[in-house]
């Protein structure tokens, strides 16, 4: 609600929402209103069963998708699955992000990760960001 709360205060403004994880009924409310949905996924046949389910959801609903694939290096060939999905839905996969311990570090620390992470990750998220701000605005 808070959300909410602070979109209808700053209309036109930018608002970024963390939607739960899956297809239930918090994830549809989630997208009410919504532009654009970034999708975070990892290679993973589930995690590429639910993408193609979110995706049926976000057509249906006419939302415009882009992905993020998290622990891309773990399995390559998973990897070029979902590349494959996108490519053949028109998704643009806005990045790629390797397995790093420092999202683990920032959970615990309550600090974001760009902030303790080395440059190149910083990079590449500063990268993630200004790719979905340049498809949203």
């Amino acid at each position: 609600m808070k959300g909410e709360q602070v979109a209808v205060a700053s209309p036109g403004s930018l608002l970024l929402l963390d939607g739960s994880p899956g297809l239930g009924c918090q994830v549809i409310a989630s997208l009410t209103g919504c532009d654009l949905a970034l999708l975070v996924t990892e290679p993973g046949l589930g995690a590429l069963s639910d993408l193609e389910r979110i995706h049926r959801l976000l057509r249906f609903f006419r939302i415009k998708a882009v992905v993020r694939i998290n622990r891309y290096d773990l399995d390559r060939s998973l990897t070029g699955e979902v590349e494959r999905f996108c490519l053949d839905n028109s998704i643009p996969v806005v990045g790629k992000i390797p397995f790093d311990n420092i999202f683990s570090e920032a959970a615990i620390t309550a600090r974001p990760a760009v902030e303790i992470a080395g440059v190149e990750l910083q990079r590449l998220l500063e990268n993630i960001y200004d790719q979905v701000l340049s498809i949203v605005l």
